[in-house]
């Protein structure tokens, strides 16, 4: 009842009241990446979130997901090869070099043509998603679910004029 006392005599007065409930921790983590961050709350609305506040709103996600764990690491990596068109995965590794090197491994073994195969996305204790189209353009993307890690794998593919034609090839999670 107090709360709708406070909303009612600062509507009355004009005078802000004090905010009656406090921030949770995206929220918190959120107000320090920028006010332009905020409009790009919505993966897939064709603009722009690949930008360094829209990242920071990534990681404000990330951090303060009911997944996140404090203990060691676990690694993942993508793998793509634009010549055979596929690629490697590798997840729940204890370092950074271990995950891209087994991904590396698991692209190369595709095809004797897979001779370009190259790191396209690491993460760690989170989802990471690879999208494509069938002439070779991808995108990646991670996130605290896999359902976000591949809505941002589809926006980049998107951008870098996949359009209509990206599909999410695979998504895992790693150290959750």
């Amino acid at each position: 009842m107090s709360c709708v006392k406070t909303i009612i005599i600062a509507a009355l007065t004009g005078v802000a009241a004090p905010q009656a409930f406090a921030q949770s921790a995206y929220e918190q983590c959120a107000s320090g990446c920028g006010d332009a961050a905020i409009s790009c709350g919505s993966v897939g609305d064709n603009r722009d979130c690949s930008t360094p506040r829209s990242l920071c709103l990534a990681e404000c996600q990330f951090s303060s997901s009911s997944n996140y764990r404090s203990g060691p690491p676990k690694y993942g990596a993508f793998a793509y090869s634009q010549i055979v068109r596929g690629m490697g995965t590798a997840y729940d590794w204890p370092d950074r070099e271990s995950a891209e090197n087994s991904a590396l491994n698991s692209c190369r073994k595709l095809s004797p043509q897979a001779t370009d195969c190259t790191v396209a996305l690491w993460f760690w204790n989170t989802c990471g998603a690879l999208a494509s189209t069938a002439d070779g353009i991808y995108g990646t993307g991670y996130g605290a679910r896999k359902y976000i890690a591949e809505g941002w794998a589809m926006q980049v593919c998107r951008q870098y004029g996949g359009g209509d034609n990206c599909v999410v090839q695979k998504s895992v999670c790693t150290g959750l």
